[in-house]
């Protein structure tokens, strides 16, 4: 394995998901902000790999070296055909075999911020805060902006309350109309309009009427812009702004939990996926709690017990939340909890747009997770059914599905992924999750032999179909760049990387995910190191 670091970070850094950088206390990071540093338990993590390409690179490395992968990798050689995944070091309830939705409950750390937060109707903002409530919304007294010093009034919103009474959009500044323009222009199109392309324009259009959706847009692009910055402290600021919009935006949605009609919106669901992709992209020291999941769980499954149709916003955010359950099954080993039977969803094979395509393959996929992870598992007549579901939309999808270039691998050429050119976003995301679900059917076939000389032969064939599925998915991520699409090469690369042999296609495989870090600001670092580990192992 890799070198490891020694560092103990207070715990109000921890707390914050921030990098704290000073061995005595206080710290920077609580001494800039007012904040008590209090002392924090003691964490080993790996270091970030320098890159040595561009002044950017180094740039972001330096900002990101606590960055690391939320992708566990399998400990086992290619002669084995499980997948080893860490046990679930998530909270939530139902974590082993059960399945269907259930509603989670809050954690003693929930409950513990849950309880410290003001009952009082009135949030108000410390003057020093660089980011300040009032900053972005005016009050709702006389709604105009402040004059003055604009931290200074106070803002009052009812805990529990999704919509303000009016627009709050004249009261976003500066820094505020250029964050939420990033999340326009650079987030949102590739990371969560793939399945949806109203997702965009309905939180743009609900965002000045509703802080908390407000604060989740401002708080990942805060931190997303950061990632991308030359001056490391002016990175450093922005990663800071992001996490007091994030602390924020956490305080005024644990109080909206114990509200049915709220949590049922789809402006808290689409608040939950935009959170649980910004904890996705900054993991603590490589952990993923995956809390952000846990509004998303209890809004679905308020939804179910509603019987609520899937309309509208809700319904694109319930989307990218299935995505995001889906992944997280795979981390844990677990079954997913969303019941893809009541998304409302036509899941034959008749005609349709591409789009719908890709949610039916994402559906089959979470099926398959559910199979691979649940009492099924032994089931030959579960597997051959999902088998021939797969089959058909393979063979049924549009054409559009189809590369408009494909050319084979040539390793002697130094190609050692195919070219795969797919021009639609919605076919590179369903593709992908295709690919993803074939290898998780590839190592969890029952009919497979346990023992004897036909294991050793099926043992050639399964490894076989595992490099051809990984080249394909390292194949479209390098050809046809979409981040969601990437996210799940990462996590194919994290289960099956250690059965590539080839030391050229190691480095290709390691080139694509230092390509999706710096392109995507998804976290590969400590992917990287595992895999070069466990191949020197290997060796």
């Amino acid at each position: 394995m890799g070198r490891r670091s020694q560092h103990t970070a207070c715990q109000t850094c921890q707390d914050r998901h921030l990098k704290c950088n000073s061995t005595s206390l206080p710290c920077s990071n609580c001494t800039k902000s007012k904040k008590e540093c209090k002392a924090g338990s003691f964490f080993l993590f790996r270091q970030g790999i320098k890159s040595k390409t561009s002044k950017t690179s180094k740039t972001r490395n330096k900002t990101r070296q606590d960055r690391s992968t939320t992708l566990p990798l399998t400990e086992n050689n290619s002669d084995s055909l499980e997948t080893s995944l860490p046990p679930d070091t998530t909270s939530y309830p139902g974590s082993s075999s059960s399945r269907g939705p259930q509603a989670p409950t809050l954690t003693p750390e929930q409950t513990s911020v849950l309880s410290s937060i003001d009952n009082d109707q009135t949030y108000q903002n410390p003057s020093n805060n660089p980011l300040s409530i009032n900053e972005l919304l005016c009050s709702e007294i006389d709604g105009t902006l402040p004059s003055g010093d604009c931290t200074t009034p106070p803002f009052i919103v009812k805990p529990g309350s999704l919509y303000l009474d009016r627009p709050i959009g004249q009261a976003i500044d500066h820094r505020g109309a250029e964050l939420l323009l990033h999340f326009k222009t650079v987030i949102a199109k590739p990371w969560f309009e793939v399945t949806d392309p109203d997702f965009t324009n309905e939180a743009l259009r609900r965002a000045p009427r509703c802080p908390l959706l407000l604060y989740s847009l401002l708080a990942v692009s805060s931190s997303h812009k950061s990632w991308f910055l030359d001056d490391p402290d002016t990175a450093q600021d922005y990663a800071r702004y992001g996490e007091e919009y994030h602390e924020k935006c956490i305080s005024l949605l644990l109080p909206m939990l114990n509200d049915s009609e709220s949590i049922t919106d789809g402006a808290f669901l689409a608040c939950s996926t935009i959170l649980r992709w910004y904890e996705e992209l900054t993991p603590i020291h490589g952990r993923d709690d995956a809390r952000h999941l846990l509004g998303g769980y209890a809004s679905v499954a308020e939804s179910f017990r509603q019987d609520l149709p899937w309309e509208g916003f809700q319904r694109a955010a319930l989307w990218i939340h299935l995505r995001q359950d889906i992944f997280n099954a795979v981390i844990n080993q677990r079954v997913p909890r969303t019941n893809v039977n009541r998304l409302g969803i036509d899941r034959s094979s008749s005609p349709t747009d591409e789009t719908t395509w890709a949610k039916r393959v994402l559906c089959l996929e979470a099926e398959v997770v559910e199979y691979c992870f649940s009492h099924e598992g032994s089931s030959i007549q579960r597997y051959t059914s999902l088998e021939v579901r797969l089959e058909d939309w393979d063979r049924q999808k549009p054409q559009t599905f189809t590369p408009v270039f494909y050319q084979e691998r040539d390793p002697s050429q130094g190609v050692s992924f195919p070219i795969v050119s797919v021009l639609l976003d919605s076919c590179v995301f369903a593709l992908s999750h295709y690919y993803f679900a074939m290898l998780m059917m590839v190592v969890h076939d029952p009919r497979m032999p346990k023992v004897g000389t036909q294991y050793l032969e099926c043992q050639k064939e399964i490894r076989i179909k595992i490099l051809h599925f990984l080249r394909l998915l390292c194949g479209l991520a390098s050809s046809s760049p979409v981040p969601p699409a990437r996210g799940m090469t990462c996590l194919a690369l994290s289960l099956f990387g250690s059965w590539i042999t080839d030391h050229a296609e190691r480095d290709a495989a390691i080139n694509v995910l230092r390509k999706v870090d710096q392109e995507d600001a998804w976290p590969t670092s400590s992917l990287r190191q595992d895999l070069k580990a466990q191949w020197e192992s290997r060796d």
